[in-house]
């Protein structure tokens, strides 16, 4: 799976459990690889920011701080990735409200859990 394919794949699972979602350009995105939002239109709050690093590796506060940065007031982040979250980066999501990391085994879960409604590819 490409870089870009895991960012289609969180788009799509956010599409199955609720959310309106569209992947951004593909490079040059400011650290934003999908929005997210509830209304049809995207203008109803909240809007939520994505960012997709499909590693195995750990990522770091600076990863997610850099997601943090992309925040509008009012406006959520979640980070996708297939690896884990140092401390530092897991001590942020805590003193954050309005930011969730998502690991590899969450990214499973989701896929598990919603597998019937995913498209086929």
């Amino acid at each position: 799976m490409s870089p870009r394919d895991f960012e289609e794949l969180s788009t799509e699972m956010l599409g199955v459990i609720g959310y309106q979602a569209r992947v951004t350009q593909y490079s040059q995105d400011g650290g934003v690889d999908v929005i997210a939002h509830k209304d049809p239109l995207g203008i109803e709050p909240p809007l939520i920011k994505a960012q997709c690093k499909k590693r195995v590796s750990t990522i770091g506060s600076p990863e997610v701080n850099q997601l943090i940065g992309t925040q509008g007031s009012g406006e959520l982040g979640l980070f996708f990735t297939i690896g884990t979250y140092s401390r530092d980066a897991l001590a942020i999501e805590h003193q954050r409200s309005g930011l969730r990391l998502l690991t590899g085994e969450d990214i499973v879960t989701l896929i598990i859990d919603n597998y019937d409604r995913l498209p086929e590819r």
